[in-house]
């Protein structure tokens, strides 16, 4: 299962192999697709050492949506799916708090 983060940037990055063409020809993009039926694609790189590198920006959403999440290749004409798994979109920042105590007031 992969977190994604609701209030801040998230980056994909991976090593992308390719065989039949060149790096130069290949566009990485990052497929959301939450279990409400919205997808949201979002397109990346491939720099000189074959890193992708795809940011997914703050996402406008409910706490805790769940989904698919696939990293897409297009090579040339192709569509090449090389990768996929769960997704939950959470906050990154959280507050907590323990042992509340309330004792009486003189006001």
């Amino acid at each position: 299962m992969v977190v994604f983060h609701k209030d801040k940037v998230d980056t994909f990055t991976c090593k992308v192999n390719v065989q039949g063409s060149t790096i130069d020809k290949c566009v990485p993009r990052i497929v959301l697709s939450f279990n409400n039926g919205i997808t949201m694609m979002f397109e990346g790189i491939i720099n000189n050492f074959s890193i992708a590198e795809i940011k997914i920006p703050e996402i406008p959403a409910p706490d805790l949506m769940r989904g698919c999440v696939r990293l897409e290749i297009i090579v040339e004409k192709a569509l090449l799916t090389p990768w996929q798994d769960e997704f939950v979109l959470k906050n990154a920042l959280s507050v907590g708090i323990e042992n509340i105590k309330i004792a009486g007031s003189r006001c």
